[in-house]
């Protein structure tokens, strides 16, 4: 049985009368091209050319809309280019398809970038336990290090908010876990 993948879904009125009913689109799902544009995508990688390499790793989506390796590919540039949201909800996706520390990761890298570049404390708070939920996947010494920077981040962050001051944190560079 070919296995298909859901491309739109449109709303197309049965007659002057009736309401509208949703109609769903499917595509075939199409794995080995979709690995094809996913290694295009990892050169333009590379290359740090995010902008294509976030268009490649949609496009191969779109043809293997459960891969993800997929989403943990693009959630990985939308942090490269500052997009945290989509980078969170990407990772999110990843984790639907596969629960692995990889996917964890994805998403607390992204909450920790997020945090540092707005110096917001909840999303710090979001790493620590994206992180933790890593760690429990894979209890690897990377892991956990960079759940511990969070962590200490995330206390620092709460600090200096319940003294009222703001100051800038020495930026560590981020060390990837996986």
């Amino acid at each position: 049985m070919e296995q298909v993948a859901v491309e739109a879904v449109s709303e197309i009125p049965l007659n002057d009368s009736q309401p509208t009913t949703p109609v769903v689109v499917q595509k075939p799902k199409n794995s080995a091209l979709a690995q094809e544009i996913k290694v295009k995508g990892n050169n333009a990688w590379k290359e740090n050319k995010m902008d294509q390499a976030i268009k490649l790793y949609t496009e191969a989506i779109e043809n293997d809309d459960e891969s993800a390796e997929l989403y943990r590919n693009r959630s990985a540039a939308y942090v490269v280019v500052h997009q945290y949201q989509d980078a969170i909800n990407d990772a999110d996706r990843a984790i639907f398809y596969e629960e692995s520390s990889k996917s964890f990761c994805r998403k607390a890298e992204a909450f920790f970038n997020q945090a540092l570049y707005e110096n917001n404390l909840e999303s710090m708070e979001n790493a620590v336990v994206a992180f933790n939920l890593a760690y429990k996947k894979d209890a690897s010494i990377e892991i956990r290090n960079v759940m511990e920077q969070c962590d200490y981040y995330a206390t620092w962050m709460r600090t200096e908010r319940s003294m009222g001051t703001n100051r800038n944190r020495p930026v560590v560079p981020f060390s990837k876990a996986n």
